[in-house]
């Protein structure tokens, strides 16, 4: 017998015992997608006609409020899903336009719930109460993994309203793909402990050095919250090591060969825990010379324009304005296609057709972003990628400047439009960081504005 969740089963079950509103997490964007989507099937599930105008009135204050279009909203294929019952989906995979209004609705209390995944949970402040909780993993890029501790809190946290609810509810969906033992272990664990979000980056190292000499930066690095960490786990560590060697003179020789080894793995470990952020700002500093940004611990002069790039793509940027095939790029167009081409994402869906560029400059980007990854490899939390698909997009957003025709497109082709959105935010973001460099290269930095004002029309923007 095949089991599955049932969305709209549950909500009606929800709303006999008073349980709504409520925030359904799911393993994947398609999940919450088709969920909301099998509620077109049933009609005994409809909101009455007064509720259906209220969330219509409450979208067009929010929309007013923020600047947002109601016609690109209404334009949305969940939209008549979101007013005729209430229930919407909520993921990375909207325009963040729907995720606000989508917020906004539930936390008035207009919403029966929203079907959800697990990212919601940590960056989004509307409690709701009741939390369903179907499944014990989650879809993410890397594939399927299981929820961490910190991550199934987060979740669970959401159940129950400051000042409307004196109890909250999380619930589990009971089914075989759905490990309640799993559910319950993580209910009683701890969360991970705080880790520092730095790293050894060019993007922090050259505007550092711009400001400081070589000394303040060692400083810097030594007193940050991640060496603080490291080290404290590499004194954990050596601890262990030194309790261990106590214990050498009890063990039978066979079982000394083993503790010895272990001792030493553990003070290994420990002592590559103890410099290793000043290792890895050592190996950055090196690679950043040899690409010419520094010279006798100074910056140089193609480093000093290139400090001004606040972008985890700042080698990137900076390699590609500095070659000889950015000459053949004479217009707004061409250069947000040209810096799409990084800006994508390699695990979503983007438009194909063909580029304004030559092959040539394709492949100048192709060459310097490989160089980059294996100058970077291990001195970064991520890769490049170099996607044309996500370079095309972006200049068909330009060529067309049409919503609702772009958003046929995109839909004929299985492109989801937050995967769309946040590609076109990252390369409006890099147009920002080439628009300020007028001093070093006047021309780039005009058609950069030129592009960003174009790639930021609605709904492609922070009010729109």
């Amino acid at each position: 017998m095949k089991f599955s969740f049932d969305p709209v089963a549950a909500i009606k079950e929800l709303e006999r015992h008073e349980l709504l509103p409520a925030i359904i997490f799911r393993a994947s964007r398609k999940d919450c997608d088709q969920d909301c989507l099998r509620f077109l099937k049933v009609k005994s599930a409809t909101l009455s006609e007064q509720k259906q105008i209220e969330i219509v009135e409450h979208t067009e204050k929010v929309c007013e409020k923020y600047g947002f279009s109601v016609n690109t909203l209404k334009s949305l294929r969940f939209f008549e899903i979101l007013v005729k019952f209430g229930v919407a989906p909520h993921h990375a995979g909207h325009l963040v336009s729907w995720r606000v209004v989508i917020e906004q609705l539930m936390s008035a209390g207009k919403l029966r719930a929203i079907f959800a995944t697990s990212t919601v949970a940590a960056g989004v402040d509307f409690p709701a109460r009741t939390v369903v909780i179907t499944s014990h993993r989650k879809r993410g890029q890397f594939g399927v993994k299981t929820l961490t501790p910190t991550e199934f809190h987060q979740m669970a946290g959401r159940a129950g309203r400051r000042g409307k609810d004196n109890v909250g509810f999380c619930l589990f969906a009971v089914h075989p793909e759905n490990s309640i033992k799993t559910l319950t272990l993580l209910s009683k664990a701890k969360s991970e402990p705080l880790r520092g979000a730095y790293y050894c980056a060019p993007s922090t190292i050259l505007p550092m050095l711009k400001y400081r000499d070589m000394a303040d930066l060692l400083e810097l690095v030594e007193k940050g919250f991640t060496v603080f960490v490291e080290r404290e786990e590499a004194r954990q560590l050596l601890k262990k090591a030194d309790e261990l060697e106590l214990k050498l003179s009890q063990v039978s020789a066979k079982g000394s060969r083993k503790l010895k080894q272990k001792i030493a793995q553990l003070r290994k470990q420990g002592k590559a825990l103890e410099s290793r952020q000043m290792s890895l700002l050592v190996k950055v500093l090196e690679c950043l010379t040899e690409l010419g940004y520094i010279k006798d611990g100074s910056l140089t002069e193609k480093g000093v324009w290139a400090a001004e790039i606040s972008s985890s793509f700042l080698v990137e940027i900076g390699e590609i304005l500095s070659s000889d095939f950015i000459k053949e790029v004479d217009s707004s167009f061409k250069l947000a296609a040209l810096f799409g081409l990084i800006a994508g994402d390699e695990t979503k869906n983007y438009l194909k057709g063909k580029l304004p560029l030559s092959s040539k400059a394709i492949q100048g980007v192709k060459s310097i972003v490989n160089k980059v990854n294996k100058l970077f490899l291990g001195l970064r939390p991520f890769s490049s990628s170099v996607l044309e698909s996500a370079g095309y997009t972006v200049y068909r957003w330009l060529m067309l400047g049409n919503w609702r025709e772009f958003l046929l497109e995109l839909k004929f082709n299985n492109v989801q439009e937050g995967d769309v959105s946040r590609l076109i935010n990252q390369t409006a973001d890099i147009m920002l960081q080439i628009s300020k460099l007028g001093s070093a290269i006047p021309d780039f930095a005009y058609f950069a504005e030129e592009a960003r004002l174009m790639l930021l029309r609605p709904p492609f923007s922070e009010i729109g």
